[in-house]
């Protein structure tokens, strides 16, 4: 089952799926149904148009043969609709058009009811939002504790300023405390250096609603311009920014694009996530991946999702069971 983000009756909504086989699978069945909804509506459309016109040309044409009827004047012998009018002695000015627009007024309703309810899928935005973020001039970032954790890697493994690095293993193979021995290794780094600080993001697996708080306090707190760009970057990774702006507080999967997005306005030379695409529907993991690819940083990133790691890392790291 996918969570899909749909535009229906003027709003967008979200609407669970279910498709069959792998990602690559469901995405192209996705693709097919974007398709198939995209040329319902455009004909639902097309046909709707096609009908207002001719209700608009009928009615300027009995608007005409009821002005010429009332002044006396004399109809075409081959105008038969006319001949039929007359014949038939319409009343005056309005009758005709009155009866001549209700024709189409009934499917005119059917039609319109019929796009009502169909949908498509919501706008994506596409772009960068990495304004002015560049790797960090040091060689090397931090060395981790390896602790045996990590397969096939050194006791220290290092991670440079243009390393993307992928982190997967089966539940319970210490992904997690080895984000934590990273996260304790950059702090003790930052701590011994007598340099200017060096810029990471690091957003969780888990939140709580004191982060969920935090993270709307600071989007508040933000100038005008940089709330712009941070709601703007969050339009892009497949989210409503004006439910932000109607005090709505986000989805655990909305919070961590809000947490991203809210970092980038420090320009992080490192990144860290766990889990990231847990709570995200498709469009979103698509738009996230896109996103983290354009990033010019280092990148680490936990995930069970192989499809995701292979699009925005080079590096694997895999946890021992």
């Amino acid at each position: 089952m996918m969570l899909e983000r749909r535009h229906a009756r003027g709003r967008n909504i979200t609407a669970a799926n279910t498709y069959q086989g792998g990602y690559t699978q469901a995405a192209q069945q996705m693709r097919d149904n974007q398709r198939a909804d995209t040329a319902a509506i455009q004909s639902t459309r097309k046909e709707l148009q096609r009908m207002q016109r001719i209700k608009r040309e009928r009615a300027q044409r009995a608007r005409e043969l009821d002005m010429r009827k009332n002044q006396g004047m004399r109809i075409d012998i081959k105008d038969i609709d006319a001949r039929k009018a007359l014949k038939n002695l319409k009343p005056a000015i309005g009758t005709t058009v009155a009866q001549t627009s209700a024709q189409f007024d009934g499917r005119i309703a059917a039609a319109t009811d019929r796009l009502a309810h169909l949908s498509e899928a919501a706008k994506r935005y596409d772009g960068t939002i990495w304004m002015n973020v560049m790797p960090s001039s040091r060689r090397e970032l931090t060395r981790i504790p390896n602790d045996h954790a990590i397969a096939d890697q050194p006791d220290m493994p290092s991670i440079g300023p243009r390393d993307r690095i992928g982190i997967s293993g089966p539940n319970g193979s210490g992904k997690t405390a080895l984000i934590r021995r990273l996260i304790e290794a950059l702090e003790r780094d930052e701590a011994q250096r007598h340099s200017e600080r060096m810029p990471y993001l690091y957003i969780p697996q888990n939140s709580s609603d004191m982060d969920t708080a935090n993270a709307m306090n600071r989007l508040h707190a933000l100038t005008d311009e940089q709330r712009a760009i941070v709601l703007s970057a969050y339009a892009q990774l497949n989210a409503d920014p004006d439910r932000l702006l109607a005090g709505g507080n986000p989805s655990p999967g909305e919070l961590r694009k809000l947490l991203l997005c809210l970092g980038m306005i420090e320009q992080p030379q490192l990144i860290i996530m766990d889990e990231p695409t847990n709570h995200l529907d498709l469009h979103s993991k698509q738009a996230l991946a896109n996103t983290l690819s354009s990033y010019a940083g280092a990148l680490v990133a936990v995930s069970h999702d192989e499809w995701f790691l292979n699009a925005v890392t080079s590096i694997r790291w895999r946890c021992a069971s």
